[in-house]
Order: structure tokens, then C-alpha cells, then sequence
């Protein structure tokens, strides 16, 4: 049986939040070539870089020009591109950004602010840790429970102004 084949697809782009230039000059260092050679690829059009992979290799290319800051996709050899990004959005686990909360494939780094997920989400779970930390110490400095402290929802609807 005959293994499918893929080609990576450069989108044209660099991911948001990165510098066009600079994202050029690694693409440059990573392809062993001067950057001015890359000027065809962001001309807002797709351009095939590698074709014929297996689908294991065509991820690990795309892995290494998207650590780069370029933006690729992956398509199967014979499929025309709008049936490949079709299939490719049916098939995408996606995910909110827990700090701009654009919904978007599920990546590493943010395409629309830049943040890295998984360091993002372990100081929000960082700070949630210390915050309940805070409150535990408090409950058991004035022996009045937490959520007997906090305002009901007719407070915070109407909250006190503060005296002049």
C-alpha cells in the first residue's frame, strides 16, 4: 500500500506578533540562504516549500519554520488547497488564548498576541495558587469563612462609592 504524501505550504506570512524582518532572516539562516532570496515568499500568496514528505516529516518542517516565526500548513499531494484547508479546519482541535481569548488551532504560541500558552497558563495557575493561598491565611487569621466575606451579586451590581 502506497503511504500518502504531503507538501508544506508557507502562508505567506509571519505569525502575528513577530517581526516580518526578523522572521526573514531566520527563515534565511534556517534555509542557508540570503534573505533577500526569500523576498517571493511574503508576497501574501502560498508557495510550496517541500513536497512529497510523509506526513511525520512534513509536521517536523512545519514545526521548525513556525519556530521561526513563519506560518505554514500542511496539505496532501493531489488535494486542491481550498479542499485541504476545508478538511484542515474540520479536523483542527481548537482553543481560546487564555490571555486575548481568540479562538484559534490549538498552538504553542498565540497568532494573535504572541503568548506562549503553556508558560501563560502556568502563572495564571501560579497567581490562582497564591491568591487562594491568601484567602486560606485570611479565614484562619478571623475565623469568618471566606465566601461570608465576599459581596453578594446585588453588591457588586451597585458597589459603594467611595467617601470624599
Amino acid at each position: 500500500m502506497e503511504q500518502k504524501q504531503y507538501k508544506v505550504i508557507f502562508s505567506g506570512g509571519a505569525i502575528p506578533s513577530h517581526d516580518v524582518e526578523r522572521v526573514k532572516n531566520n527563515l534565511a539562516a534556517l534555509f542557508r540562504v540570503e534573505s533577500s532570496r526569500l523576498d517571493p515568499l511574503f508576497k501574501d500568496r502560498l508557495v510550496v516549500l517541500k513536497k512529497n514528505l510523509s506526513l511525520t516529516d512534513a509536521d517536523s518542517y512545519r514545526e521548525s519554520v513556525e519556530a521561526v516565526g513563519g506560518y505554514c500548513i500542511i496539505e496532501a499531494m493531489g488535494e486542491s488547497p481550498e479542499r485541504s484547508v476545508l478538511n484542515m479546519a474540520e479536523k483542527v482541535e481548537k482553543m481560546a488564548c487564555p490571555k486575548c481569548h481568540v479562538v484559534q488551532p490549538k498552538m504553542p504560541i498565540c497568532r494573535a498576541c504572541g503568548t506562549v500558552v503553556q508558560e501563560f497558563r502556568e502563572r495564571l495557575d501560579l497567581r490562582r495558587s497564591e491568591v487562594m493561598a491568601s484567602l486560606e491565611q485570611q479565614t484562619a487569621a478571623s475565623g469568618v469563612p471566606v465566601n461570608d466575606r465576599l459581596p453578594d451579586q446585588a453588591d457588586t451590581a451597585n458597589p459603594p462609592r467611595p467617601n470624599k
